[in-house]
C-alpha cells in the first residue's frame, strides 16, 4: 500500500501539462439526486466492483486518438476513500500496441438517479462522475486521462446493488462508459480516448458490427487486426498483460 500511495505523490510531483487540463472543482459531500436512499446506500457501501468486476473487464474495450488506434485498461485495483465514500483510488495499467503503463487516480461519482422501475423486484438506475488517471512519467508515451463515465446498475429489493447486465444480450448493450481525452505530459498534443463493455462510446466509425462489437478492416492497421482471434484465445491465455 506505501508503494502505492509513494506513486500518487510522485506523479502529481512531475505531472506538468503546461495548463492544457483544466483543474476540477473539490468533490461535494455527495452526489445530486432527490433519491435520499441511494446516496445513503453509496455512502456505506463499497461499489467499486462495477468497474472492477469481470463481467466489466472481460468485456471492456477502447480506442484513442482520431484513427481509432486500439486502447486497452485494466483497473488492477479499486479502493473507496475512507474520507469522502464517493471517491475510489485507482490503480491499473493502459495498453496501445506494445506499450504497457501503469497508472493512478480517481473515479468520483458526482450524480446518481434512476431511469425506470422493474416491477417490486428492482429498480435500475445509474451513476456519473468524472475520472483522472496519472500514468507513470517513466513510460514511453505516457501522460493524463481525464473525462466523464456513465455507469448502470440494479438495485435489487433496495438492498443489494448489482452491475446492470441484465440486456447483454441485446446487439446495443454497452455499460461503463468513459468519454475523455489523453493528455501527454511533456507536449501539447491530446487525443481522444474513450473505452467501455461491449461497445466504445462514439465509436461509429469504427464499430461496424450489427450483433456485437466488429472493428472495421479499415482500422485494422490500428491494432485491431487480430482483435477477433485474441477473443477466441482469452480463456487460454496464461499470463494476461496487465499482471
Amino acid at each position: 500500500m506505501t508503494k502505492i500511495y509513494f506513486f500518487i505523490i510522485s506523479l502529481l510531483a512531475f505531472v506538468n501539462l503546461n495548463g492544457q487540463v483544466a483543474e476540477k472543482e473539490q468533490a461535494s459531500d455527495s452526489p445530486e439526486n432527490s433519491n435520499s436512499y441511494i446516496i445513503s446506500y453509496l455512502g456505506y457501501t463499497d461499489v467499486g466492483f462495477l468497474w472492477k468486476g469481470e463481467v466489466s473487464q472481460n468485456e471492456r474495450l477502447g480506442f484513442i486518438g482520431d484513427e481509432y488506434e486500439r486502447f486497452q485498461i485494466h483497473f488492477n485495483s479499486i479502493i473507496q476513500n475512507f474520507d469522502n465514500p464517493f471517491e475510489y483510488l485507482v490503480y491499473g495499467k493502459s495498453k496501445v500496441k506494445n506499450n504497457i503503463c501503469e497508472f493512478q487516480g480517481s473515479i468520483i461519482i458526482s450524480e446518481v438517479g434512476f431511469d425506470q422501475a422493474e416491477g417490486d423486484d428492482f429498480s435500475r438506475g445509474f451513476l456519473k462522475g468524472d475520472y483522472l488517471f496519472y500514468e507513470d512519467p517513466s513510460c514511453m508515451h505516457s501522460g493524463i486521462f481525464q473525462g466523464e463515465f456513465y455507469t448502470n446498475f440494479y438495485l435489487e429489493d433496495t438492498e443489494t446493488l448489482y452491475y446492470d447486465d441484465i440486456d447483454s444480450k441485446e446487439a446495443s448493450f454497452t455499460n461503463n462508459s468513459f468519454i475523455g481525452k489523453w493528455y501527454h505530459y511533456n507536449s501539447e498534443l491530446e487525443k481522444v480516448c474513450n473505452w467501455g463493455d461491449q461497445r466504445i462510446p462514439e465509436s461509429a466509425a469504427l464499430d461496424i458490427g450489427l450483433t456485437e462489437f466488429k472493428p472495421s478492416f479499415k482500422y485494422y492497421e490500428a491494432g485491431w487486426a487480430n482483435y477477433e482471434k485474441e477473443k477466441e484465445q482469452k480463456d487460454t491465455e496464461t499470463t494476461p498483460w496487465w499482471k
